[in-house]
């Protein structure tokens, strides 16, 4: 199963599986799946889908792109 670890430096902070076939959102709010306390991260930031075997990360109109 692929994983999204989350990291700061050099420290892994967390780690995320992600199921084929669905979704998951990035951003400062606790509506998340992944949830960065930090400024420079929007409310809802990203989204990770996943299509067939293949991801793709898609901006949700963040503020920092």
């Amino acid at each position: 199963m692929p994983v999204i670890t989350l990291m700061f430096k050099d420290k892994k902070i967390k780690e995320y599986p992600i199921i084929i076939g669905q979704s998951l959102t990035i951003g400062r709010k606790k509506a998340n799946d992944i949830v960065i306390d930090n400024l420079a991260v929007s409310g809802f930031h990203a989204q990770i889908d996943s299509v067939s075997s293949t991801f793709v990360l898609r901006d949700l109109d963040s503020t920092n792109g």
